[in-house]
């Protein structure tokens, strides 16, 4: 989502003597050298390619890179969102205020993943509160919007076409399935996934590439990163916000990238249901098992 498609040439190279150097002094860039003009494939056009950067980065743990800050966004949230949802308001409610608070930290996870390794701690990574939530309390209100269609539209869709639902409020009342229900299950599978794809998708990269915006210009990233948004952010010290717009965070990112990023969406979802058809795989094996132990 925020890789530079347009990368000044260079070739990059190993990181972990730069990473090294980094965790004892704040904010060294890494360095590389040119490559003539000939810019390599974009890093994250490739799950291999993207793990490789991430060992080179932090080795074996590379891999969970802002794994705390990550716990701890979903436990505030979850803790934050219960609270308004106790009170009476709404479940959708409850989650955009809960995002709408926790602004800060989603921002500093989004800065953890994209620079190299910080000896700081996350809480002390978190950016101004009053700037980050100028910027980003659009991009919230429209990703919680989208996220809130992609839960009601399909909801809606299988009600309309008949379809039983399970209801978490009777988890007794298990829904009857008959075979017309193939086509209408299909029919809502199909309309849940284009609503992520249009809505939910498009609002993620807007909200993240504004994250991205707020970084500071002294923090080093892993991967190319244009943070002038092709010109459209002006610094704060000449008059500018600083940040980019939720529109021009969305013009600037290329139909290439866009194409990039759907195709790794796909891999990581082809290859999840592979780990999950392997899974199950292995437990139907355990239970033939059992099964042929227990009647002898």
């Amino acid at each position: 989502m925020i890789e530079d498609p347009n990368p000044p040439a260079y070739e990059p190279l190993a990181l972990n003597d730069d990473v090294e150097t980094a965790a004892t002094g704040p904010n060294k860039p890494l360095s590389g050298t040119p490559n003539n003009g000939h810019s390599g494939k974009l890093i994250t056009s490739s799950v291999r390619a993207t793990h490789r950067l991430l060992e080179s980065v932090g080795g074996f743990r590379g891999r969970f890179r802002g794994i705390m800050a990550a716990f701890a966004l979903a436990v505030s949230g979850g803790i934050i969102a219960g609270f308004f949802n106790g009170v009476g308001l709404p479940r959708v409610v409850g989650t955009l205020l809960a995002s709408l608070a926790l602004v800060q930290l989603s921002t500093a996870w989004i800065h953890i993943i994209m620079t190299v390794p910080n000896p700081l701690p996350f809480w002390r990574r978190l950016p101004a509160l009053g700037r980050t939530f100028k910027a980003t309390y659009l991009p919230v209100l429209v990703n919680s919007a989208a996220l809130s269609a992609a839960y009601l539209v399909p909801l809606f869709t299988a009600h309309l076409l008949g379809l039983e639902i399970w209801d978490p409020s009777h988890p007794k009342d298990m829904p009857k399935y008959h075979s017309e229900d193939a086509w209408r299950s299909l029919v809502v599978w199909l309309v849940s996934l284009a609503v992520h794809l249009l809505l939910v998708l498009p609002s993620e990269v807007a909200l993240v590439r504004v994250q991205a915006s707020l970084l500071s210009p002294e923090e080093q990233t892993i991967i190319p990163f244009d943070a002038t948004f092709q010109g459209k952010v002006e610094p704060a010290v000449v008059d500018g916000k600083g940040y980019v717009s939720m529109r021009d965070a969305l013009t600037t990112f290329s139909r290439a990238s866009w194409i990039r990023l759907y195709k790794m969406y796909l891999k990581v979802f082809v290859i999840s249901t592979a780990a999950m058809f392997g899974i199950a795989m292995c437990l139907a094996i355990q239970m033939v098992i059992v099964m042929v132990a227990t009647r002898k």
